[in-house]
């Protein structure tokens, strides 16, 4: 019994050891997305849900018809995408940000024509995420 005692009594003197965090999980995100294009604005609301997988660094949305490279990993941020391009006619940019410790989302998509600024259109998705439990990736049947 005494053994016991002692045995309970040095568990309860080890410090805990906080769970590590689970590398698959669902992210349930919603919020206002905004449309900017030739001096008009207009606001609408959005829900999307991603499937994230940090070991593999793969992610999808809602139906998960493709599976995508999560662009960053860092301890407060999850970059999905984060592309730039440049072409003679104009340039366009997209980035999805997940801010970690918050739920904070974010997805930014512009596209400027250099000979007509005036065409330039931005969409800006502002919301915030919960985590959900991991459903997984589905099995996509193609034909080759």
């Amino acid at each position: 019994m005494i053994r016991s005692v002692a045995a309970a009594l040095a568990l309860l003197s080890v410090p805990a050891v906080a769970a590590a965090p689970a590398s698959q999980f669902d992210l349930k995100c919603a919020g206002t997305r905004t449309t900017k294009s030739m001096g008009t604005v207009s606001s609408e609301p959005y829900a999307s849900v991603y499937r994230i997988d940090l070991d593999r660094k793969k992610w999808c949305e809602d139906e998960c018809k493709a599976l995508h490279d999560i662009a960053s990993v860092q301890p407060a941020q999850l970059t999905l995408q984060n592309e730039d391009e440049d072409t003679p006619s104009g340039s366009s940019t997209l980035s999805n940000f997940i801010d970690r410790e918050t739920g904070a989302h974010r997805i930014l998509a512009a596209s400027k024509m250099w000979r007509s600024p005036a065409m330039t259109v931005v969409l800006e998705w502002k919301g915030s995420c919960e985590p959900a439990a991991f459903s997984g990736f589905p099995d996509l049947k193609t034909k080759f």
